[in-house]
């Protein structure tokens, strides 16, 4: 885990600053650029130093305090709370089982003194010379009626089943004993007038230290007793006990939810990596770190500083490895940077593989172009401000995307600019566009993410994703329209149009809740075909041409319910490819 870890650090850092693959240099020199196993392991030792801390408080150290102290007074609370409950509930239980004991001895009583009195014993007069309470005793009787054929009893677990005899013995009566006994000891009943039998020694089962006879008996003759484990009865239920519990059970229940509300806010947090040494690591031999080669000292690309380049000894060497990358006599950093802005803007890169500078990357299409971008954006103190205004001012982001027949025959590609490619919209900003379109965008800044960016007005940068898998509702739209998976680097979108993702514009509840209200903003215009020119305009920026408007009014004068009928026209032109369209 922890050489993937490394690799995907060094994999990361080298093809978003430099536009390399230093990681296929992990377990051999790379194969085409010129990088070294040494040079992986050089970076590598840098990441080595630096610990995660995926939790690192950002308040003061007084609100820091203030609450942890909050949460452990409420831990104290709960604690108390959970001891006391634990302690009744206890002691319930040893009261129910006692009870019980009682209940159980008199039930198998009360069927000896009838079978020696020919079935006519009385039960209630029983219990009444027995002081026990003959409802409760009817209970029992029924429970344990034909108990093996009833299937589970969480009170009850069988002690004897019926088995054949392999070994004999003779058991004298006072061998045997009679107990009832509370919570933690097993409740026996074992007949006291025993005749000399033949019974079978139990060694797993045991009374007040006493070995346990099985007489050699059928079910009818034998009533036996099951050990009481837990039960149905509802100990520790408020409902079940005195007036004094429910009173102190709520006073503690009400302190603990006091304490919790009175906890103070928790500082923000943030993802951050701390310091963790400042040693050199051992080349590892076809990259298994366990085989270890020769040290390495820390430092920079050879390839980019030169074989003297100084060795990093300032803690982890994140901070000179950063001096190092920026530095002006660095190559490469400054023309990534600018070849990704302007695949932001034009769609496509000045250097087709933006991640990738080395010998299996494209040849760029502009190298003067690249290497002025580049200088200009260092000499004005690597400002991305100016540079994204530099290019959005230039007369090649202003063309129009109009097709020129001629043009288009001698450079298809437009590898050279005479048009603005057509682009489709990303997944966000498509997102965005429609919320803008129906007047329901929130754009207010900051604030927490949500794992269902569907269900709200907020813009689809507050979306929250997983790294793990589609584990939220955003994740399974974005991905949808091609959001990247965030588990490894992507260095440019793949542009993709499938069949789900006109099923979505036609049935998903976003879709049609986005139509209703764009259709409800222009209900105050009455006359059809100016409502149809204004959709067109804040859709397209552009009047209905064609057989545009024909087309709409005929749609919208069939049907039977106004409202209806224009959420699904409205719903119709947002879902066309031209609003996903950049002209």
């Amino acid at each position: 885990a922890k050489a993937e870890t490394l690799s995907d650090r060094v994999d990361t850092f080298s093809r978003a600053f430099l536009g390399l693959t230093a990681a296929c240099a992990r377990c051999h020199d790379h194969k085409f650029d010129p990088i070294s196993i040494k040079d992986y392991y050089s970076l590598a030792g840098i990441f080595n130093n630096s610990r995660l801390n995926l939790n690192h408080p950002l308040g003061t150290k007084e609100e820091i305090d203030a609450h942890n102290q909050g949460n452990a007074a409420v831990k104290k609370k709960q604690d108390e709370l959970n001891a006391w409950s634990a302690e009744v509930r206890e002691d319930g239980m040893r009261a129910y089982m006692r009870a019980s004991a009682d209940h159980l001895l008199a039930l198998y009583h009360y069927h000896r003194q009838r079978k020696e009195e020919g079935g006519i014993a009385d039960r209630n007069q029983y219990a009444k010379e027995n002081g026990i309470d003959p409802k409760r005793l009817d209970q029992w009787e029924r429970t344990l009626k034909d108990v093996r054929n009833k299937g589970k009893f969480p009170l009850l677990a069988v002690w004897f089943e019926k088995s054949p005899l392999d070994e004999k013995t003779e058991a004298k009566e006072e061998e045997l004993a009679e107990s009832a006994r509370a919570l933690g000891d097993r409740v026996v009943a074992i007949l006291d007038d025993l005749d000399e039998k033949d019974v079978k020694w139990r060694e797993d089962r045991k009374a007040q230290g006493k070995k346990l006879a099985r007489p050699k008996a059928s079910k009818d003759d034998l009533t036996f007793l099951n050990h009481l484990r837990s039960g149905p009865c509802k100990i520790g239920n408020p409902d079940e006990l005195g007036e004094e519990f429910k009173q102190r059970h709520k006073a503690m229940r009400d302190a603990v939810a006091l304490a919790r509300k009175e906890v103070p806010p928790k500082p923000p947090s943030a993802h951050v990596l701390n310091e963790g040494g400042s040693s050199d690591m051992n080349v590892a031999l076809r990259g298994d770190l366990a085989k270890k080669g020769e040290v390495v000292p820390r430092r920079f690309l050879r390839v980019l500083a030169g074989d003297d380049s100084p060795i990093f000894k300032e803690g982890s060497g994140r901070r000179q490895l950063a001096a190092a990358v920026t530095d002006s006599t660095n190559p490469l950093t400054a023309r990534v940077i600018v070849n990704r802005v302007w695949q932001w803007h034009f769609g496509k890169a000045l250097v087709g593989t933006p991640s990738n500078f080395g010998i299996l990357g494209e040849k760029p299409s502009h190298p003067k172009l690249l290497d002025w971008l580049a200088s200009t954006f260092v000499e004005e103190g690597w400002s991305l401000k100016k540079l994204h205004r530099k290019i959005l001012l230039s007369a090649a982001w202003r063309m129009s995307s109009a097709h020129d027949e001629a043009k288009f025959a001698k450079d298809g590609d437009n590898r050279f600019l005479w048009r603005m490619n057509p682009r489709k919209l990303d997944a966000e900003n498509w997102r965005d566009s429609l919320l803008v379109a129906s007047g329901e965008l929130d754009p207010a800044i900051g604030g927490a993410p949500t794992t269902n960016i569907l269900g709200s007005p907020r813009r689809t940068l507050y979306s929250k994703i997983s790294r793990s898998g589609d584990r939220f509702d955003s994740d399974a739209f974005l991905r949808l329209f091609g959001f990247p998976a965030p588990q490894s680097t992507s260095a440019k979108r793949a542009v993709a149009t499938v069949p789900q993702q006109y099923l979505f514009m036609m049935n998903s509840p976003f879709m049609q809740k986005r139509a209703q209200a764009l259709a409800q903003s222009l209900q105050e215009e009455k006359d059809p075909g100016e409502r149809i020119r204004r959709l067109y305009q804040r859709l397209y920026s552009r009047s209905p041409i064609g057989g545009e408007m024909e087309v709409g009014l005929a749609f919208v004068e069939d049907g039977e319910d106004p409202n209806r009928v224009w959420a699904q026209y409205a719903q119709v032109l947002l879902s066309s490819h031209e609003f996903m369209q950049i002209q």
